[in-house]
């Protein structure tokens, strides 16, 4: 079956194309004005961090267009965009099709320095319906690891750090399929965890940790990350360490596909913040939030996080500003 992955991609690939020409773009225009960090002379990372877009192994789906025109719109920055984040549930089930499709259309539409994807539990081919099976852990491990390294991630594991700019991103993922699509994590991860943060606590700069499920949620940990035997992994505790002793870390999750507010912004001890992500295509309740996405801006001495709809163009009235040492 793996022997058939790059037919799989080059099909995928030549339809999106034909479908672009056919379609005359199909609705997917430049959207809305370019767009410019709050200080373009001085910004030292910029990125995008959305998560859920659940691309779909059908080319024409709805999804997979709105994730065209996002990726559009991210792409009108006047500074060049250093990272776009996806948290997690970036195919819909896990399947090398999705990927394929995936994989043609950031080859078209992406703009940025770097894409840094996470493992979500439709990625790992667990659902809310229970796993398929159909599927196994291996495969759907394998699928995602091949789009790891399309994203230029060489890694043995679904879990990697990455440094764009000399800042950290720690990305995680479960260690097991469940039918409860808790992330699994094991000793041998939670302990690599711990060891790079001690790394990235060395830069002196602000840490970012990726992971799909949020860790924080309406005023408490969620306990959502958890070990084989179903106790919580303590995540946080191992996190806290470092921002107890003065290192800055911002959790980026999703999962939720909860609508960007000011309360997906969370501050639950000093020198930790937790922020949970829209999905920027899958909004089946509110279609007009489709495209809703955070751009994340550090300066010297600052991190700003401003919420943006990619799509229409425009800025959310309210942004979240945390001082950096």
């Amino acid at each position: 079956m793996r022997s058939n992955a790059f037919f799989v991609k080059l099909t995928a690939f030549l339809t999106v194309i034909l479908y672009i020409i056919v379609g005359g773009f199909n609705g997917v225009p430049f959207a809305g004005e370019k767009y410019a960090p709050e200080n373009a002379d001085d910004i030292r990372l910029n990125a995008v961090l959305t998560a859920d877009v659940h691309v779909d192994s059908d080319p024409l789906h709805p999804r997979n267009v709105l994730l065209m025109k996002f990726l559009r719109g991210v792409g009108r920055s006047s500074v060049p965009v250093d990272a776009l984040i996806l948290a997690g549930d970036s195919a819909n089930l896990a399947e090398q099709k999705e990927y394929g499709y995936l994989e043609a259309i950031l080859r078209l539409y992406n703009r940025t320095g770097c894409v840094i994807p996470a493992m979500g539990n439709h990625d790992s081919g667990s659902t809310s319906m229970g796993k398929d099976c159909e599927k196994t852990f291996e495969t759907t491990c394998a699928n995602f690891r091949d789009f790891q390294r399309f994203c230029g991630v060489e890694s043995e594991t679904n879990y990697y750090v990455r440094i764009v700019g000399g800042y950290h991103f720690i990305v995680i993922a479960t260690d097991e399929m469940l039918d409860a699509g808790d992330p699994v994590l094991h000793e041998e991860q939670l302990d690599w965890i711990d060891a790079r943060l001690a790394e990235a606590a060395e830069s002196g700069r602000p840490v970012f940790v990726v992971g799909h499920e949020p860790i924080y949620f309406g005023g408490r940990f969620t306990d959502e990350y958890i070990r084989s035997d179903g106790t919580p992994a303590g995540l946080e505790r191992i996190i806290q360490k470092y921002t107890d002793a003065g290192t800055l870390v911002l959790f980026a999750g999703g999962h939720r596909h909860d609508l960007m507010t000011q309360e997906c912004f969370m501050n639950p001890s000093e020198n930790f913040y937790c922020i949970n992500l829209p999905t920027s295509t899958k909004n089946d309740d509110d279609a007009d939030r489709n495209g809703d996405a955070v751009a994340l801006e550090v300066y010297d001495g600052r991190m700003i996080i401003r919420p943006r709809n990619y799509i229409s163009g425009k800025w959310y009235d309210y942004r979240f500003e945390v001082p950096l040492k």
